[in-house]
């Protein structure tokens, strides 16, 4: 409906972001200028990061509700599961970052 994004653009974005899906015509405009590029091939963590990071969020919203309703048992589970995968976070995806 509308006109393509010029090319340098859409380069320029997947060099920032790196998504997965059907980015071939612009990788390989990419690799002619610089052979040593790598697509990102880990969609698998960044997807278990996903759900990991949908938990956390959740602990974060319910976590003051049991405070304010006094529910202690519910609280210290939901500050386990924030404690716990905030660390999960960490490791399989914070430590793991690039440029």
């Amino acid at each position: 409906m509308t006109e393509g994004v010029d090319e340098e653009t859409t380069v320029k974005f997947y060099k920032i972001t790196r998504p997965w899906g059907i980015w071939q015509p612009v990788i390989e405009v990419i690799k002619m200028n610089n052979p040593s590029f790598e697509e990102n091939k880990n969609f698998i963590r960044d997807m278990s990061n996903v759900g990991i990071g949908i938990i956390w969020q959740m602990s974060m919203v319910v976590l003051p509700l049991f405070l304010v309703f006094r529910q202690w048992t519910s609280l210290g589970i939901s500050v386990f599961v924030l404690l716990s995968t905030s660390y999960l976070l960490k490791i399989n995806w914070h430590d793991k970052l690039e440029d």
